[in-house]
């Protein structure tokens, strides 16, 4: 199992304030893909795609959100 964990934070201040992959997860929800797809469109979730990882689990989840109230999104990639 591989663990994915970003965060808002000011330590991404070179990247707008929050990490590359929740980043490129909350892209891919705006486009349209679900929270699985977007999953696997984050730099982690290429990784685990190509160590063929191909399902996620979510995990702080209040009620239909996906971010805590600290904008972190947990999953587990697995096979």
């Amino acid at each position: 199992m591989e663990y994915m964990g970003n965060v808002k934070s000011d330590v991404y201040i070179d990247y707008g304030g929050e990490s590359v992959n929740i980043r490129k997860f909350r892209e891919a929800l705006d486009a349209g893909m679900t929270r699985e797809e977007a999953a696997f469109e984050t730099v982690t979730g290429k990784w685990a795609k190509e160590k063929r990882f191909d399902k996620v689990r979510f995990f702080g989840e209040l009620g239909s959100e996906i971010c805590d109230k600290n904008n972190r999104v947990e999953v587990i990639f697995y096979k």
